[in-house]
Formats: C-alpha cells, structure tokens, sequence
C-alpha cells in the first residue's frame, strides 16, 4: 500500500500538531515538519549515548522494554575516552516518488558541540547495535519486508546517513492494513509501527491516543 505526496505531508503535519498537544513526555525528544523547496518531511530526534567504539545503550532501571535512555554523567562521559558528548539520534521521515511510501533516513548529531553531525557514522556493525532492537535483527539482517539497514546519502543533505531500504514497505503495509481503508495519518502511524520499531522508534502511546481523537471545531 502506497500513500501521496500531498497525504504523507498531512500526516507529517497532524503528528507534528498531536506531538505539541501532549501534556506529558516521551521517549520522543522532539518531532517536527521540516520543508526543503516545497517538499516536507518529518523529524524525530531521541538522544541516546553513544560510545564509539563497542556502541552499547544505557537503558533506564536497566529495562529494555522502555526503549528510554539516559545519559551517562559528565565524569563518566570523560573517563570512557571515545564518547560523542551529547549525542541523538535524528530519524527522517521523507516521501520516496519512487516507491510512494515513506522512508526512513538516520543521521546522528551531537548537541554538546552545537549541534553538530557526528564526525564519522558508526559502522554497519555498531549501527545495528545501537539502533536494532533484538526482536527485529533477524528480519532486518534478512532483507525482508522491514528491508535492510545500509548506508546511502540523505536525499535533502546529500551528507551519509543509514536508511532502511523500501523495496518491500508496500507489501508490509498491505499486510498491516489488511485492505481498509485508510486516514493519512493512520497510514504514517502504522508505517512507524512497522519500520519505525525495527529501529529503535516506537510509537508513544500517549501520541497514538492523541491522533486518535476527532480533531475539535
């Protein structure tokens, strides 16, 4: 199942709203609508820590299942030698004219050196470490229907970034929707259950809720 370029931008819009209409935080830092010559997509950004080298997650209260991370404490940070100060990770959303399905870019910033992109992307290896859940790496690794994570140059930036390939996100999301019918932004929220969690980005609860609700006149 495919979606436009006019409902894949409404959708990114209504998440971008829904997203400021929470009282309450999640493990989303910050989701955005960003335009690039007329053409918008979506931003996620969740910070993470990040060790150069043997990439590992610290997890809060040592629980997987909350995908929450914290970082670790300045003394800490310096003793390690190889950390990125204040790191996140930024997942762009952006429509493919192509496939005509959302696809998924990540790119890494560290916010202690004002926001600056990571020096050099960690390997394909450290990638899948640091972004691919247990439950999703054999699927992931097989090319399936999440696709594969490999390395290509965002198509806004044109700098590297790591992508999960499209080549089989109709198929998947005919399979998620099971032939109804569709709202745009249900389309992007299931898309994001579907690839998004493949990568490390579930979607809050809270979030779902709130686009669940009938827009107020």
């Amino acid at each position: 199942m495919s979606i436009s370029l006019e409902d894949f931008s409404n959708a990114c819009l209504t998440l971008e709203s829904s997203v400021q209409s929470l009282k309450v935080s999640t493990n989303w830092e910050d989701a955005k609508v960003l335009e690039s010559y007329g053409t918008y997509y979506l931003r996620i950004l969740r910070r993470i820590t990040l060790i150069t080298h043997g990439v590992r997650e610290h997890q809060a209260s040592g629980s997987r299942e909350n995908k929450e991370f914290v970082e670790d404490d300045d003394e800490a940070l310096s003793s390690s030698g190889n950390s990125v100060g204040s790191p996140a990770v930024l997942y762009d959303v952006i429509h493919s004219p192509s496939y005509q399905v959302p696809v998924l870019y990540i790119t890494f910033k560290d916010f202690a050196a004002g926001g600056t992109a990571v020096k050099d992307l960690p390997s394909v290896d450290e990638a899948y470490e640091l972004l691919v859940p247990d439950a999703y790496r054999s699927q992931i690794e097989a090319v399936g229907v999440l696709g594969a994570l490999s390395m290509t140059d965002h198509p806004i930036s044109g700098t590297p970034a790591y992508f999960v390939h499209p080549c089989r996100t109709a198929e998947g999301m005919d399979a998620v929707v099971g032939g109804r019918k569709t709202k745009p932004e249900e389309y992007l929220l299931m898309w994001l259950g579907m690839i998004g969690a493949s990568v490390g980005i579930d979607v809050p609860v809270e979030l779902a809720e709130a686009m669940s609700r009938p827009v107020q006149q």
